[in-house]
């Protein structure tokens, strides 16, 4: 897969002279950002070491950089620190206290990548040792590896087509944890589950609370979990997740 564009603005005028700041680089308080994801995470059960929270940071830090040249994110969400927190990275971590018991380094796959959520904050926070963003659109897919070049511990890799195109050396041997944000049907994702969830791991949807949820074929192992809710924000609505679990194989 080829290299994505570098890290910089492509923001100024023909002239080389930087145009004048977005809207949202006039609100931007990296301070400020830093305590909104330290304020909540403690409410969704996560702790946060300082390696975990400064990949947090590089994360959104890019996604400020290359806001300017494609659609990440709302520009209401880059304007309020709090918003972009809650929205995005909080709603995120909410999966971590589904992936830690899966054990130390998981392999994880985040299907419908988009702008790294929830994959790139589950995977910093979890000690990831290999995490697949499946992204098909090559813009964001282009942002996605700038955001794993500046993440180099936490073994980020971008695939650059649609989930029903990945070739099987990009995910052998399979994966501890296969996390989606994306609205994808969820039979897709239970047959993705299937083919790709190693034993002992989990599949971990985001839902609306009032999304019907589709049950595994017959024939599938998969367990289901009990649902996690869980609020970014003080007075924000109950989201949910919905899980399910591969059992482990039995010694004989």
């Amino acid at each position: 897969m080829s290299e994505g564009h570098g890290s910089g603005s492509a923001r100024g005028s023909r002239s080389g002279r930087p145009g004048p700041p977005a809207p949202h680089e006039k609100r931007w308080n990296p301070d400020e950002v830093r305590e909104e994801i330290l304020r909540g995470a403690p409410r969704l059960g996560v702790e946060l070491d300082e390696r975990a929270l400064s990949g947090l940071l590089s994360h959104l830090d890019e996604l400020r950089l290359w806001a300017a040249r494609i659609n990440l994110v709302s520009s209401q969400d880059l304007a309020n620190p709090r918003t972009l927190v809650e929205r995005h990275v909080l709603d995120s971590l909410a999966a971590v206290p589904l992936v830690e018991p899966l054990g130390p380094a998981p392999r994880i796959l985040d299907i419908g990548s988009g702008a790294g959520f929830p994959g790139i904050p589950v995977a910093v926070v979890a000690g990831s040792s290999r995490t697949l963003l499946v992204e098909p659109r090559q813009r964001r897919a282009s942002f996605l590896r700038a955001v794993a070049r500046r993440l180099p511990g936490f073994g980020v890799e971008v695939a650059d087509r649609r989930f029903q195109d990945l070739a099987e050396d990009l995910v052998a041997p399979g994966f501890d944890a296969i996390l989606s944000r994306a609205a994808l049907p969820l039979a897709d994702l239970l047959d993705c589950a299937g083919r790709w969830l190693r034993p002992g791991g989990r599949l971990v949807s985001f839902r609306g609370p009032t999304q019907r949820d589709d049950d595994p074929a017959p024939e599938s192992d998969l367990r289901r979990l009990p649902d996690r809710t869980y609020g970014v924000g003080v007075g924000s609505p109950k989201m949910r997740l919905a899980a399910w679990e591969r059992p482990r194989e039995r010694a004989d």
